[in-house]
C-alpha cells in the first residue's frame, strides 16, 4: 500500500487522455453484489456516482503514482501500484484485498473496486473476491462478472493467476477467512450474497469470455466452458440435494 501523492503533469496528461477515452465507452460502475462496486478511473473521480452509490471505501489498483483530484479525500483506500501486464503478480495483493472488501460489506460500507478502464485488474480483484467469499470457481466468477459488466476482460496472465488461485484454494482456507471475521455475519453475508447470485444468474443471457479454454487447459481441471461451471454452482446452490442442471440458456433444473 502506498501513501497518496499528487501525481506528475505528465501522468495528468495521460490520465485526462485516458478520461476522454473513457468518456466515449463508459460503462459507469457495476453493481457486482451488494455493497461492491466495479469500475474504472472515471467512476473513481465521479463525485456523483460515489455519493450515489453510498461508496466509503475503495480498492484502487493501477500504476499511477498517487490520488488524483481531491475525490479520496474522505474514503478509505486500499492503493494497489500495478501496471496491466501478465507478467505482474497480481496474486500476491488477493488476500489483502479480499479481507478488505469482506470487512468493508460486513459493516455494510460500499465498496468500489478500480483500476484505470474497469476491464483487467479490477475485475481479476473482484474475480479473487467471488472466488475466497462464494467459493465459486474461476470460470464462474468470470462469468459471473462479465454478464454484470460486458466490458470485463483481464488479461491472459491474471487470467492464469486467478485459475491457480481457485485451483489451491482449500477448505482450511476457507476456514480460516471464517474465524478472521464475526462467524453469524460473515454466514449470514455469504448465504446472502449466494441468493443474490442465483436469482441473478437465473436470469443471465449466454455470454462468451475468450482464452477460457486455454486458462482452464493449463491447469489442474477439466476444460469446461464458463458458462458451464457458473450454471453448476448456480445448480449446487439451488440444489442442495444434488438435483442435475440442465446446460441451456434458461438455466433450469429438473430432478434425477
Amino acid at each position: 500500500m502506498q501513501d497518496a501523492g499528487e501525481i506528475s503533469r505528465e501522468e495528468e496528461g495521460s490520465v485526462k487522455r485516458l478520461l476522454e477515452w473513457q468518456r466515449r465507452s463508459w460503462y459507469g460502475m457495476s453493481e457486482i453484489l451488494p455493497y461492491l462496486y466495479l469500475g474504472g478511473l472515471r467512476d473513481a473521480n465521479d463525485v456523483e456516482q460515489l455519493k450515489e452509490k453510498q461508496i466509503s471505501c475503495m480498492v484502487s489498483i493501477h500504476e499511477l503514482s498517487g490520488r488524483i483530484g481531491n475525490t479520496f479525500n474522505d474514503l478509505n483506500i486500499l492503493r494497489i501500484r500495478m501496471a496491466d501486464m501478465p507478467e505482474a503478480n497480481i496474486n500476491e495483493h488477493f488476500t489483502e484485498a479480499v479481507e478488505f472488501i469482506h470487512h468493508a460489506r460486513l459493516s455494510k460500507k460500499s465498496v468500489l473496486v478500480h483500476c484505470i478502464a474497469g476491464v483487467s485488474r479490477s475485475v481479476c480483484i473482484v474475480a479473487a473476491y467471488l472466488i475466497a467469499a462464494c467459493d465459486m470457481s474461476y470460470a464462474a466468477a468470470l462469468a459471473y462478472i462479465v454478464s454484470k459488466r460486458p466490458c470485463a476482460n483481464p488479461n491472459f496472465g491474471f487470467r492464469m493467476q486467478l485459475a491457480k488461485y481457485a485451483g489451491k484454494r482449500s477448505p482450511i482456507e476457507a476456514i480460516t477467512m471464517r474465524n478472521h471475521f464475526d462467524n453469524e455475519a460473515f454466514d449470514k453475508l455469504k448465504e446472502n450474497d449466494k441468493r443474490v447470485l442465483l436469482l441473478s444468474c437465473s436470469a443471465t443471457s449466454p455470454w462468451y469470455i475468450p482464452d477460457e479454454a486455454i486458462v482452464c487447459n493449463d491447469v489442474e481441471s477439466p476444460p469446461t466452458s464458463m458458462k458451464e461451471e457458473l450454471i453448476e454452482y448456480v445448480g449446487c446452490q439451488n440444489n442442495p440435494a444434488n438435483k442435475s442442471v440442465i446446460s441451456d440458456p434458461n438455466i433450469s433444473f429438473i430432478d434425477q
